[in-house]
């Protein structure tokens, strides 16, 4: 039986990082919760707001999209280790 993970602390320090591709609307997404990827994407999705943002950006569906080679301080990511 495993019990439930929690995510805490999210908003706040950087934008993260997301495996997804970036598109513009969710339609064709992957209904199974897996990333939408695309062996020619250049453009990923970052979520969440950052220190340098505004508060009402701090919500981690907030969604914007950065060429995955764009190094700025406000983008981060995390690292999930699964049991």
């Amino acid at each position: 039986d495993r019990s439930p993970q929690q995510i805490c602390d999210l908003a706040g320090n950087v934008s993260e990082w997301v495996e997804d591709c970036f598109h513009s609307s969710y339609q064709g997404a992957p209904l199974d919760g897996s990333a939408w990827a695309d062996p020619d994407c250049n453009e990923r999705v970052v979520r969440g707001g950052a220190f340098s943002r505004p508060a009402d950006a701090m919500r981690s569906t907030r969604r914007g999209a950065f060429d995955q080679n764009v190094r700025l301080e406000m983008l981060g990511f995390r690292v999930v280790r699964e049991p």
